[in-house]
């Protein structure tokens, strides 16, 4: 797997080149450029395989003379590596939406099938909880040759531990899809927090409870927010904002357009 942020690249392997692409957004940190690539008749079996990836610094075209601090973070290379899967049917992305109102979760799952494989099969979602684990969910499907193929499945779930911004209770979710018994491809881990976000009656709510939310786009946080990215950052800034009363606040990233005649007593 190979995965890419910010600007123009091609990936190598072996020096053949696998894949290319361009970015063309703005907010090159909100644009993913993750890809899986089958790569199994190029792979040595026995040697040293190179990937090698080559980055387009175009966002230097933005800077004044040098780089800004507003600037340098906003092009980023993950990490490279190979991996064998067992099946060249694989699990491309997927997603839990969970409805505190509902009481249930919308579970979503878009699987690659480039070999045009047909068959039985079964998507399945594990949510784990200090060891344990408290929900799984499965959704019998059929492979249907196509490229790409998308599931989605709705699910009950009365009684979850929920997330809010005093307790921030996190499942550890994780995804496999299974044929006959044994497994074809599964995501990695990630964190789950079970909340529903609404507005009723002019009111913002977040699981059943009513929220004052500060609606401010902070051109502050651009110039710092590498500072306020460290856990003692966030902490005080958390903190300041609890002495003025306000549950939450949202801060815009990119568009700078956007921070021009903002005020921070706005609410």
């Amino acid at each position: 797997m190979v995965v890419v942020v910010g600007g123009d690249g091609r990936v190598y392997l072996n020096g053949k080149l696998i894949h290319e692409f361009r970015q063309d957004f703005k907010s090159f940190m909100t644009t993913p450029n993750s890809k899986r690539l089958d790569v199994t008749e190029l792979v040595k079996r026995n040697g040293r395989n190179v990937v090698t990836a080559f980055i387009d610094r175009r966002i230097v075209s933005m800077w004044k003379g040098e780089p800004s601090i507003g600037d340098h973070s906003e092009l980023a290379i993950g990490d490279v590596w190979l991996e064998n899967a067992p099946s060249a049917v694989s699990l491309k992305n997927a997603v839990a939406s969970p409805s505190f109102r509902r009481k249930n979760v919308r579970l979503r799952a878009r699987i690659q099938n480039l070999s045009g494989e047909k068959g039985k099969a079964r998507v399945r979602f594990d949510f784990v909880r200090n060891g344990k684990t408290e929900k799984s969910f499965t959704k019998e499907i059929d492979l249907d040759g196509r490229p790409e193929q998308l599931v989605v499945f709705t699910e009950s779930w009365k009684n979850p531990v929920l997330w809010n911004a005093d307790t921030p209770n996190l499942y550890r979710m994780s995804v496999a899809l299974e044929q006959n018994g044994k497994s074809l491809d599964a995501l990695p881990e990630q964190n789950f927090g079970f909340r529903e976000a609404w507005i009723e009656k002019g009111a913002f709510y977040l699981n059943g409870n009513k929220l004052r939310m500060r609606m401010w786009s902070s051109p502050g946080m651009q110039r710092v927010r590498f500072y306020y990215g460290t856990a003692k950052g966030a902490e005080q800034y958390v903190a300041h904002i609890r002495e003025m009363n306000y549950d939450a606040v949202r801060y815009d990233l990119f568009g700078k357009e956007s921070q021009i005649g903002t005020d921070s007593r706005t609410c």
